[in-house]
């Protein structure tokens, strides 16, 4: 057994012990460049020549067919882009919310913070580089749709979800559709984020944030 396999068995044992399921997300034989579970992202536009441009952060990548971005979990197939970072975050834990660090927002409460792998940074000074600066395929996961971060999240002293460590907008819309779920929960939703993503995507998920 590799480090990667060992700590994955550590990972996964730990959680499967709380009720939740965990693992690598398997892959689909008939598009082998597309994990099962990927969802078709919103942000993108036709380029011609099966080529598309990402429109959900300034780096507006041109990906050709079954081109990754280098954010490493968006993917050209079909000319259709794809996320790759959809219900299987390679964080979950809980807070205390100063350390989100949102300290004047419902202080001394708990908050469920959540992150996948990928970025689109490439800070030199990267806390979390080892889930941020790889794909979701190289890391262990947590297999946990929308739903189950909300039944994680019915804790006592937990009364948000934050989005962050890595940079939550390579997950955007697994980020939204948590939010919807939270919000419907009556959680707060907390957006921890360098800031590096479009006018249009922003103002689209901000609708659905308490804080960022």
């Amino acid at each position: 057994m590799n480090r990667r396999d060992f700590l994955k068995a550590g990972t996964c044992g730990a959680l499967g012990l709380a009720g939740f399921g965990c693992g690598r997300t398997s892959r689909n034989n008939a598009e082998p460049d597309v994990p099962e579970g990927a969802v078709r992202s919103p942000w993108f536009r036709s380029e011609g020549g099966g080529r598309v441009q990402c429109t959900l952060c300034p780096k507006r990548c041109v990906l050709a067919e079954g081109e990754r971005a280098p954010c490493r979990v968006r993917v050209n197939r079909g000319g259709v882009l794809y996320s790759l970072a959809y219900a299987n975050p390679a964080l979950v834990q809980e807070d205390v919310i100063e350390r989100t660090p949102l300290f004047h927002v419902l202080p001394g409460s708990r908050v469920l913070s959540i992150a996948t792998p990928g970025c689109n940074l490439a800070c030199r000074f990267c806390e979390v580089w080892d889930m941020a600066l790889v794909p979701p395929e190289d890391v262990p996961v947590y297999d946990m749709p929308p739903d189950a971060v909300i039944a994680h999240a019915q804790e006592p002293q937990v009364r948000s979800v934050s989005y962050g460590f890595g940079e939550p907008t390579v997950f955007y819309e697994y980020m939204a559709t948590v939010a919807k779920r939270a919000r419907q929960a009556n959680l707060l939703n907390l957006m921890h984020s360098a800031g590096y993503i479009e006018p249009k995507p922003l103002q689209a998920i901000l609708g659905s944030m308490d804080a960022v």
